[in-house]
């Protein structure tokens, strides 16, 4: 019998996300809402461990219990025995939630009187979604977003999520290179070639937390071990500007079994520090610059010094647009150009090629 798993992302990352699940599964994919995947598998035990070891987008990984409507509520007696005497708590991810949250959690009591609710350190987590006119009941596989990183201890305001990291190299299309360089010239905490690390090392995440997930520990299922695969013969470089910056990236990635080529100094400097056309390429999320002749100033010498180490080409998240005059100067061509729009905050992202 198959088994519907349920994934939770950002309603921006939703298509990319069902791409990315699509790859690493083979299973058939369909969006249940603007936030929420529903993945058909056969393999369940392979599945879960696909997406939980791998997936860069995905912020939950959820085993679906009910999908209809609301007044046909029920529970499967096959979870009976998994579920007596634990504790629990019902989290709804809907308009109506405290209401929602009783109602559930007062069938969820009438069908097994046998658990106790905890709203604090609960064992078993109930998700609840309207879907339309149904009622989409889950089961929390893991209890912590799969976007969550234990070793970044330093975070700031210019940091990028995983979730968007991944995102943005996803629409770069920088994935599978097996020998090939690459640079992050304004790094900040790195967070871009961090991900881009993880992905294309195949680096199984969370494999701390295996035995403690409730897929493991109450549902008594197996997640398989990762897939051994041979490091790649990459290069990665993370340049910083500020002694800060530099500190703290060094300490987030010390527990890391990869290495990042981490140096601090001016990217004015890249020339001088590598040959031409010596990297394949360049990726970056640019700062922001509120006076238009420093911005100006700053990506007229970027440009410059990042067009004489690339070999290929130059991707950038720029919170500001880069005139066409300033592109043609160094003679890049835009392979694409999009806006992205995150909350507030609008960025346009532009793929150069030389």
């Amino acid at each position: 019998m198959n088994s519907i798993l349920i994934a939770e992302v950002e309603e921006l990352f939703l298509e990319e996300a069902q791409k990315e699940v699509e790859e690493l599964t083979k299973c058939v994919v369909m969006p249940r809402s603007k936030t929420v995947l529903a993945i058909e598998t056969s393999k369940e035990e392979k599945t879960v461990s696909a997406l939980y070891y791998y997936s860069g987008l995905l912020k939950t990984l959820e085993l679906e219990l009910f999908f209809a409507e609301k007044k046909n509520f029920e529970l499967s007696s096959d979870f009976f025995p998994f579920f007596e005497k634990k504790t629990f708590r019902v989290e709804a991810k809907t308009e109506g939630k405290k209401e929602l949250e009783m109602e559930l959690g007062e069938k969820i009591l009438d069908i097994l009187p046998s658990l106790t609710v905890d709203l604090r350190n609960a064992q078993i987590t109930f998700f609840a979604r309207e879907v339309g006119n149904k009622l989409l009941v889950s089961l929390d596989l893991t209890q912590f977003f799969l976007t969550q990183r234990p070793y970044k201890i330093h975070h700031n305001q210019n940091s990028l999520s995983a979730d968007f990291a991944n995102y943005l190299l996803r629409k770069m299309g920088r994935q599978n290179r097996r020998k090939a360089s690459f640079i992050d010239p304004s790094a900040n905490l790195a967070d871009l070639i961090l991900e881009l690390v993880l992905r294309e090392e195949k680096f199984a995440k969370h494999l701390h937390n295996v035995s403690s997930l409730p897929y493991t520990k109450i549902l008594k299922k197996k997640l398989l071990p990762p897939e051994k695969v041979k490091g790649s013969q990459n290069t990665y470089f993370a340049i910083v500007q500020h002694n800060k910056h530099f500190k703290e990236l060094k300490e987030n990635i010390a527990t890391l079994p990869f290495k990042i080529r981490v140096s601090q100094y001016e990217a004015d400097w890249l020339d001088v520090k590598f040959k031409k056309n010596e990297l394949d390429y360049v990726l970056s999320a640019l700062p922001i610059f509120k006076d238009k002749e420093e911005w100006e100033k700053f990506i007229d010498q970027f440009l410059y010094q990042t067009e004489f180490v690339c070999k290929h080409s130059i991707t950038l998240l720029s919170p500001q647009a880069l005139s066409k005059k300033v592109r043609q100067k160094y003679r890049l061509k835009t392979q694409f150009e999009e806006e992205i729009k995150r909350g507030e905050k609008k960025y346009i992202l532009y793929c150069l090629e030389k």
